[in-house]
């Protein structure tokens, strides 16, 4: 009995385990091309559930690190205002997962039915010319991407399909690791369980 208590607190306290991070999309295949630097964004809307982001990441054309000094630079945007969620360097050194490696960031919440962006420069690497299978948590919005050698939302050029640059990995419906204010009388309960149980073993 006191060990399910026990078990019962520590569950309240530490909160359910996180899920494994989805990413965004998979390429449909491999195939690579370069023609100077581009700001290449993939476009999306979530679906009914809010997403956490964990992670960005950057095609890696041959799974064997990039040529771009100082790495490949990805970024998180609200599309409606513009506004930079998140940015980070993408390293040779980062996670490799299939043809993307994946730096981690802060977490950030993606609000359930608002417009986003991710965005990467390639820089003096290799892009991909495939188009990409979106998870089904959101709904592909199409691509916006110009001319850049720096971090930026623009819509030189527009349009569907294509993997381009730009990866995530994200959470769905992810729970806190810290006890939330409606779970602390529960745990306050547990406790005097506990209490309880001392004192009658003790009579």
């Amino acid at each position: 009995m006191k060990k399910t208590i026990l078990s019962a607190i520590a569950a309240l306290a530490l909160g359910t385990g996180a899920a494994s991070a989805a990413t965004l999309y998979t390429p449909n295949g491999v195939n690579t091309y370069s023609n100077g630097s581009w700001s290449f964004g993939q476009i999306f809307t979530v679906g009914a559930s809010n997403l956490t982001v964990k992670a960005l990441g950057a095609f890696d054309a041959g799974m064997d690190g990039f040529t771009t000094a100082g790495g490949i630079l990805v970024g998180l945007y609200d599309e409606l205002t513009s506004t930079l969620l998140a940015s980070s360097s993408v390293q040779s050194s980062d996670t490799l997962d299939g043809n993307y490696r994946y730096t981690s960031i802060s977490d950030v919440t993606l609000l359930a039915g608002q417009q986003y962006r991710v965005v990467a420069v390639s820089g003096s690497d290799l892009y991909n010319l495939t188009d990409g299978i979106f998870t089904s948590d959101v709904t592909s919005n199409g691509f916006g991407y110009c001319s850049s050698t720096t971090l930026q939302k623009c819509d030189g050029f527009t349009g569907n399909g294509y993997a381009w640059m730009a990866n995530m990995k994200y959470n769905e419906g992810e729970t806190s690791p810290v006890p939330v204010p409606a779970s602390l009388p529960l745990l306050a309960a547990g406790i005097g369980g506990l209490a309880m149980l001392r004192r009658r073993r003790k009579a």
